[in-house]
């Protein structure tokens, strides 16, 4: 079967042309059509698009219905996502933790004319190393529990906290206290350097905070970039890509908003971050699937200068075992490096036996050499 409904004409839905849409089609191609939709994080996006569209009578009942149905069903669900994010933005608050909000509940509330209209699975916060220990008081006191996650001072910078409410909605926290796992991306921007120029976020309460536009846009560029090697879940199935239609609409979005000195404010920052190139990629996906936001000058000028300090971006198009490599080699020292692959083969026993859903702690020798093995299976 061709297929008629396909991720150009949601871009192009999404840009608001007019298209002309299929006339005959059969209902497996409208299924796919809305799984694209899901899979893209921009169900939502694409309604609203389609009920301002003059022609919106033009698109099959079936999906417009459809797409009715998850809008209305997401703006019931962030109501309550609302109250769970400042309920624990307060108690945090509370007890001097100041977090600041990034990637998708951030721009959802400071950047879309609807929270809603940004799908999302969890609200991220990055937060000084110093405070994860209040932080764990804060969530276990609302009820949340700790996923099972390998934990260390090098393998991992997040915490994930979940908590399903008494209308059966899962609330999932992912608490950073590093920019991101990747060593090539973990000190490029700090707490410390983010937070004098963070904004505040009014819709979600007087304790919420978000980054500021430029540092915004940037880890935006590295969150996508990233997935190309670490999976994104998509009805619990994995995926590894940069270009998540939702991701590049967000870099679209913030570009959008920038005036001449925001964007030489930009480039200055991404060339002393060494992101010149991760930067550039991600504005070149946006105007691909979007159309054009940043001035060509600047895309020149990321173009032009390169430095030794440099992320490159063919990195995250390597094999497995490269990028693992790759990573190992961003840790400075020797000791840290050490540190970094025995945490990645030697994880802690709770975390072990938690994982094989076991308490036989005798068992632990055979459960890390059978860990190993399908670590190494899988990178083969």
């Amino acid at each position: 079967m061709t297929q008629i409904f396909d991720t150009h004409l949601i871009s192009a839905l999404l840009r608001g042309e007019t298209i002309t849409w299929p006339a005959a089609t059969e209902s497996v191609e409208r299924e796919y059509f809305l799984m694209l939709c899901h899979f893209h994080g921009v169900t939502m996006l694409l309604y609203r698009q389609l009920e301002a569209a003059r022609n919106r009578d033009d698109c099959p009942k079936s999906v417009l219905d459809s797409l009715r149905f998850a809008a209305r069903l997401a703006a019931a669900r962030e109501l309550l996502r609302r109250r769970a994010v400042e309920q624990l933005l307060n108690e945090l608050a509370d007890r001097g933790v100041s977090p600041l909000l990034m990637k998708g509940t951030a721009l959802a509330y400071s950047l879309y004319p609807a929270p809603e209209l940004r799908a999302r699975a969890d609200t991220d916060l990055l937060l000084r190393k110093a405070d994860r220990a209040v932080a764990a008081k804060v969530f276990r006191a609302l009820g949340y529990e700790q996923s099972n996650s390998i934990a260390g001072d090098w393998v991992s910078s997040q915490a994930s906290w979940l908590k399903t409410d008494e209308f059966a909605v899962t609330h999932n926290f992912d608490v950073h206290w590093r920019i991101s796992n990747f060593p090539v991306f973990s000190e490029r921007l700090t707490f410390d350097e983010l937070w004098p120029s963070s904004l505040p976020i009014a819709k979600l309460g007087p304790h919420a905070r978000g980054l500021g536009a430029i540092h915004a846009l940037l880890l935006a560029c590295m969150h996508r970039l990233g997935h190309r090697q670490a999976p994104y879940y998509v009805n619990n199935v994995a995926h590894r890509d940069g270009n998540r239609l939702i991701w590049l609409y967000d870099i679209f979005l913030l570009g959008s908003t920038f005036d001449d000195s925001q964007w030489q404010t930009l480039a200055t920052t991404a060339r002393q971050k060494g992101l010149q190139e991760v930067c550039l990629d991600g504005l070149l996906a946006a105007a691909e699937a979007f159309g054009a936001v940043a001035p060509e000058a600047l895309l020149a000028s990321l173009r032009s200068t390169t430095n030794r300090g440099d992320v490159p971006i063919a990195g995250f198009s390597s094999s497995p075992w490269l990028w693992e490599l790759w990573q190992i080699r961003q840790v400075n020292g020797w000791r840290q490096r050490a540190n970094l692959i025995g945490e990645h083969f030697f994880p802690a026993a709770s975390y072990v036996l938690e994982k094989y859903h076991t308490r036989h702690r005798s068992l632990l020798p055979l459960l890390y050499l059978h860990r190993a093995a399908h670590g190494l299976l899988k990178r083969l």
